[in-house]
């Protein structure tokens, strides 16, 4: 038997033990394909969004040098895509514990996730491969054409995948009214209107009335008549955009698909870690798995393989999740009495170069279990996002905890700070010792060692002077740390609101379509939904967002935003005000302040 045959029996043998585990506790994910891959396989397929097959473009290339460079350092142990059946990369040169903990991870987290959150509604995992080759041989056929080519596939595509997070929301809002609905009840209602009035005697209730059909005559001369955000459906219908061609419209389809495919999985990202960061751990622990006693401490490293700074505390996905999802598991959850497991005893036997073979005998043992109530864990994965997630769910008393450990750290620091300094011979003034009890006498610390540590660094080549014992990463650590605590401290809902904010799509930038210019002059009129959160956009973006609307769109193009004037030094002058770029029929963008 060759070393890859061993590596596909122990998986398929972990995999059986998995699957019982699993089940057990309730997880139903799709069926998973397990496909092992080279290090440099699985940063290929990163930048292809981990797809089983996908059509090229440059921007891919572009992805992947991106990607080789910063994976340099780091190893990419799974990967995962959100298909039925799904397919799981496995990094063929990952030990097999860590195979174990992935498959865990991957098909039991991930997956489980992918087929029970409401985001994924409309994913269509069933249809997903056979959607991509038909992509793939749709775009491959363009291409090929000589009176379309590559170029003019290029020329499309670019714009589309400049603009694809405006996509709409996932998943689509039952029971709004269409489009055609909607004029059809605002007609209605001016007609009713303009027939009441010749029939009033009061003046002040025409007038009432006036206003209110004029307000409506105003409605009606828009397409659409509401506000939509999604912008690629908008820009390939027929009936909107009549001068698209067809193999451009098939274009804009197939990058609309794909966005609206992936947007769910921005969306989900804390809980979808959180989720299946929880249950790796609780799978490993399970009785089915029947792991030797030095596999069951090697798994201790990898629950807080995702805590490697401080600041992940807060800021990493996976441990975000994860103590979200322990802090529902506390408060809803609850033992229901013993149920007895039945485990298949596991056999180990070294092969003669070295490598393990992992069965199961004929022996079975039986195990008693704690019956463990998740009901509201479920009921979360299901009908919560990030947002919704975090906005119910991250207590107040998990912020505690969280900033306590950020503290505990800064304090554990500082004392170790304070016997380097004395042990390398600095001054005694520069020792703090006992330590400020306070938040503003910690972070007066802090930055009283930083200002240290840069005077030495300047001064060190000139005059010799010893380097700071600490480097300036973790003094920086240290006021990062104090520094969220205190706007903890300071505004409970602050602390919350910063987390929020980092959530996958809060900030992209809201534009919506506001009118096709169907009833004026062809112009379609974009709007910003203005987040003072974030401020003006970028006026590079808004430059290229009207000149790649422009392209698919074949007529004039303006989007109305916000910006702040500013004096010669950048300094602000006044509140934001309304402002306009306008990309004409020659390509060309013009700017102007609206007030």
């Amino acid at each position: 038997m060759s070393a890859f045959e061993r590596l596909k029996r122990n998986l398929k043998e972990f995999d059986e033990r998995l699957t019982q585990a699993g089940t057990r506790h309730g997880l139903r994910p799709f069926r998973t394909i397990y496909e092992l891959v080279s290090d440099e396989q699985m940063i290929r397929l990163i930048p292809y969004t981990m797809m089983p097959t996908h059509y090229g473009h440059w921007s891919f290339g572009k992805k992947y040098e991106q990607q080789i460079k910063e994976s340099k350092g780091f190893h990419i142990f799974e990967a995962v895509i959100n298909s039925n059946p799904s397919h799981c990369y496995l990094g063929v040169t990952n030990e097999l514990l860590m195979q174990v903990l992935v498959m865990a991870h991957a098909k039991w987290g991930h997956v489980d996730f992918f087929a029970h959150n409401f985001r994924f509604k409309e994913s269509r995992p069933e249809s997903l491969d056979e959607r991509l080759a038909q992509n793939k041989e749709y775009i491959r056929r363009l291409i090929e054409r000589p009176d379309f080519g590559i170029d003019r596939v290029e020329y499309i595509l670019d714009a589309v995948h400049a603009i694809d997070d405006h996509c709409g929301i996932v998943p689509t809002i039952e029971d709004s009214a269409s489009e055609k609905e909607a004029r059809l009840k605002l007609e209605a209602r001016l007609l009713e209107l303009q027939l009441k009035v010749p029939k009033l005697v009061s003046e002040f209730e025409k007038e009432g009335l006036k206003a209110e059909i004029t307000e409506l005559e105003a409605k009606l001369k828009n397409m659409p008549i509401h506000p939509t955000e999604d912008l690629l459906a908008f820009l390939m219908d027929e009936k909107n955009n009549p001068r698209l061609s067809d193999e451009a419209r098939g274009l804009i389809a197939i990058g609309r698909d794909q966005a609206r495919y992936l947007k769910p999985q921005g969306l989900t990202k804390i809980m979808n870690e959180g989720w299946a960061s929880y249950w790796e751990e609780v799978l490993l622990k399970a009785p089915e798995l029947d792991f030797p006693l030095e596999w069951k401490m090697g798994c201790a490293p990898f629950f807080s393989m995702h805590q490697r700074t401080i600041t992940d505390i807060w800021f990493n996905p996976y441990n975000l999740g994860l103590r979200v999802f322990k802090g529902i598991d506390r408060k809803y959850g609850c033992d229901e009495g013993e149920e007895t497991v039945r485990v298949p005893v596991l056999k180990r036997e070294t092969t003669e170069d070295g490598d393990e073979v992992w069965t199961h005998t004929k022996r079975v043992k039986q195990v008693k279990v704690v019956k463990r109530n998740r009901d509201m864990m479920f009921r979360v994965r299901a009908n919560c996002d990030d947002v919704s997630f975090l906005r119910t769910h991250l207590t107040d008393d998990i912020l505690l905890e969280m900033n306590e450990e950020g503290l505990e750290w800064v304090r554990r620091v500082m004392m170790q700070i304070n016997r380097m300094l004395a042990k390398t011979g600095w001054s005694p003034n520069t020792i703090v010792d006992p330590l400020p009890i306070d938040l503003e006498g910690l972070m007066a610390v802090v930055e009283k060692w930083a200002g240290l540590a840069e005077q030495t660094e300047l001064l060190r080549p000139d005059l010799g002077m010893p380097p700071f014992p600490v480097p300036m990463q973790t003094l920086q650590s240290m006021g990062t740390v104090l520094q969220i605590v205190g706007s903890y401290v300071e505004n409970k809902a602050k602390l919350k609101q910063m987390l929020l904010l980092r959530t996958g799509y809060a900030s992209v930038p809201i534009i919506v379509v506001v009118d096709s210019g169907h009833f004026t002059d062809g112009s379609l009129t974009l709007r910003h939904e203005f987040d003072e959160n974030f401020g003006p956009l970028l006026q590079s973006e808004c430059k290229d967002t009207v000149r790649y609307v422009r392209r698919l769109w074949g007529r004039p193009v303006r989007l109305l935003t916000k910006e702040v004037e500013s004096d010669r030094s950048g300094r602000p002058l006044g509140p934001p005000r309304a402002y306009e770029y306008f990309c004409d029929e020659d390509g060309e963008v013009k700017e102007r302040w609206l007030e």
